[in-house]
């Protein structure tokens, strides 16, 4: 984060509240999404806000690219609240999509790829950018190009993860159908206690 700012301009310490903005944001997605994914888990899937969260995260990463240094205050807000709804509703993801049996090795698994991620994306590749646009013989980079290259590259494998799970919404309809309808020889509570039931009762 300190060499994004520095690169667009600011001085060294300007990333110091991105990062505090960041975490509390990350804190009040995790907490939302958590409660709202468990509230409407029978009408709205977890993947749907997976989705969600990934197409918020892809639409920061392609402001971060075109914008100047003053509005990426409010999309490290939306970046914060797309993180921690991804991160909150994962593992209950998991858990439905995959069942229990190994739902430890299955989010090792997608904590691993996180973190695989962000090195070969994060420090790699925007590394190798970074250096490309270096003018002279210093070893420090300034301008837009330094790290817009390295956020369209993000903003497209967000859009793509996004594309790859609505075919999962898609392709899991009939399942999650069936698993949300209730059985069929499932007798409605209205059917038994109806008024002419209940007059029947004796108290």
């Amino acid at each position: 984060m300190a060499s994004i700012v520095v690169s667009y301009g600011a001085e060294d310490g300007y990333q110091v509240p991105m990062v505090i903005i960041y975490a509390v944001s990350s804190c009040f997605g995790r907490i939302v999404f958590g409660i709202l994914s468990d509230r409407y888990a029978l009408r709205v899937s977890r993947a749907t806000f997976i989705n969600t969260g990934v197409l918020l995260m892809g639409l920061c990463q392609f402001g971060f690219s075109v914008a100047t240094l003053p509005y990426f205050y409010p999309l490290i807000v939306l970046l914060g609240v797309s993180y921690g709804c991804i991160m909150a509703v994962m593992s209950a993801f998991m858990s439905d999509r995959f069942g229990n049996k190994f739902y430890g090795i299955n989010l090792s698994f997608a904590s691993i790829s996180s973190a695989a991620g962000s090195y070969l994306i994060g420090t790699l590749l925007a590394a190798h950018i970074y250096e490309q646009h270096i003018h002279g013989t210093g070893h420090l980079c300034v301008g837009r190009p330094c790290y817009s290259m390295t956020f369209l590259i993000t903003t497209g494998l967000c859009m793509f993860s996004f594309v790859l799970g609505v075919l999962l919404m898609y392709r899991n309809r009939k399942e999650r159908k069936r698993i949300t309808s209730p059985p069929p020889n499932m007798v409605s509570i209205n059917a038994i206690y109806t008024e002419d039931s209940l007059k029947n009762v004796k108290y």
